[in-house]
């Protein structure tokens, strides 16, 4: 628009000469005043970072385990900006970048240290130590005198500052995200609680050390341990351990044997209800073609960085049944294998069912414990009591 008017004005004044050189004034005119204005990159309107909401469990790590944690502190995203040049005679670029500052929680028993540590499936921090992405990195083992961290306490002010005494997290300061799309990446990280295997026993008494006794040798390479009870961790490891919990009155007792069985006596045989004379054992037995061909069970393998790996245990019977069992755990292969076989013919083994009748004097026998009957060469495990009148029924 310049350099038209200016050479208007240019040839009134000065003819064809002058309009040439108000052509070329003109053209100055326009570089400065009618200049493009800079390019303008991606930019986030939202800078908060999505937390984790209220009672998001926090698991008790055990062995090595790879698992996402839960994020307990943050700050909102950081923006950067910078001008980049296009070439000359080119507008110049404004880009921005973001990074953010972030505490997750990783166990709720202490655990020794961090391993491996994956962003959106993808390698983010080696077995040495290095990171793909640039981040200011600490780890907090949750022992019961650690400080609050630096940052947390410079953000929150000292007095306000969590310091999270018992529980493991980690700490992201400046985490970079323009590899991610500007946003946090999905995270999960190889916790090390303990250095090599745990035993399944030993997860067992530190849950409940006060009220249960375990015997149980299994070796699990991790574990983490959610739920609301114990019996809650009891069911999700039963799913794959063959495991045997008995009441003794003080103390629950879980093995991965069958204790040793208690004789039912002859003369206590068919106590019917208030009377004598009741059917002595009503047996039954589920039909083989009920059983699973295959079983497979599900597990997280650590050879394969705990990504989810699937063994399978198969009978030469077939009865186009198969089941499917979740263990949530990290264990070999070979081990995987190993406990789909003995699942399997536990499965088989357990097709026998028989209730007996006692009177209330056996009234002290609980599920869990194992009785023999006379006449029959099986161990039978009770799995449920009741009191009818006045005798005890046990399910075997």
């Amino acid at each position: 628009m310049a350099t038209v008017v200016l050479s208007a004005v240019g040839f009134v004044i000065g003819g064809p000469i002058g309009s040439a050189i108000g052509a070329v004034i003109g053209q100055q005119v326009d570089q400065r005043l009618f200049v493009p204005k800079g390019l303008q990159g991606p930019r986030l309107n939202d800078l908060k970072v999505q937390t984790s909401s209220y009672g998001t469990p926090i698991p008790r790590v055990y062995g090595s385990m790879r698992f996402s944690g839960t994020v307990i502190w943050s700050t909102d995203l950081q923006e950067d900006r910078r001008r980049v040049s296009n070439g000359k005679g080119k507008p110049k670029t404004t880009v921005y970048s973001y990074s953010a500052s972030f505490a997750v929680a990783l166990s709720s028993r202490p655990a020794g240290r961090i391993g491996r540590i994956w962003a959106d499936s993808k390698l983010l921090r080696g077995t040495a130590g290095d990171f793909k992405t640039p981040t200011g990195f600490r780890f907090y083992t949750g022992d019961e005198g650690q400080a609050a961290d630096p940052l947390i306490a410079a953000v929150e002010g000292g007095g306000n500052a969590p310091a999270y005494r018992g529980i493991a997290y980690a700490m992201f300061e400046d985490f970079q995200l323009e590899a991610y799309g500007n946003r946090i990446p999905s995270i999960s990280f190889e916790v090390i609680a303990d250095e090599g295997s745990v035993s399944v026993g030993t997860i067992f008494e530190d849950l409940s050390p006060d009220i249960m006794r375990a015997t149980c040798p299994t070796l699990l390479n991790g574990f983490a341990a959610y739920g609301d009870s114990v019996a809650a961790v009891h069911n999700t490891l039963a799913s794959g351990v063959s495991l045997y919990a008995a009441d003794d009155g003080q103390l629950i007792r879980v093995s991965e044997t069958l204790p040793l069985p208690i004789e039912v006596r002859e003369l206590d045989l068919g106590t019917a209800p208030g009377l004598a004379g009741g059917a002595r054992v009503e047996l039954s037995q589920s039909s083989a073609a009920l059983m699973p061909e295959k079983l497979t069970i599900n597990y997280a393998d650590p050879d394969r960085d705990f990504q989810s790996g699937a063994q399978h245990a198969v009978r030469a019977e077939q009865s186009g049944r198969e089941e499917r069992v979740e263990l949530p755990a990290a264990i070999p292969a070979v081990a995987a294998r190993r406990i789909a076989e003995r699942l399997l013919l536990a499965r088989l083994g357990g097709r026998k069912h028989a209730r007996v009748r006692l009177p209330w004097s056996q009234m002290a026998l609980r599920p869990g414990t194992s009785v023999t009957i006379p006449g029959y060469d099986d161990v039978w495990r009770i799995t449920e009591t009741r009191f009818e009148k006045m005798a005890v029924a046990l399910e075997l």
